[in-house]
């Protein structure tokens, strides 16, 4: 599993709701789950999540 989907599965698990990808990538960035150092992090996030 890529870094991406593994940092979105703990944020929402630990949030117990649903979260627009936005705000996952914003948590997972802070948490320091997720270190990418691309320009637009959101993004990928959400491409991973669509597939």
């Amino acid at each position: 599993m890529n870094k991406f989907k593994s940092s979105a599965i703990k944020i929402l698990k630990d949030s117990g709701e649903p979260l627009h990808y936005k705000e996952i990538t914003r948590l997972a960035l802070e948490a320091g789950l997720l270190d990418t150092n691309g320009k637009t992090p959101e993004s990928s996030m959400n491409a991973q999540l669509i597939t």
